[in-house]
């Protein structure tokens, strides 16, 4: 788990294509 996926995670809808992560 990258900061930057963390970051996504926190915003929700920063990238909802790499959210499937979660």
């Amino acid at each position: 788990m990258s900061s930057k996926k963390q970051t996504d995670v926190s915003g929700g809808d920063r990238q909802p294509e790499e959210t499937p992560t979660f």
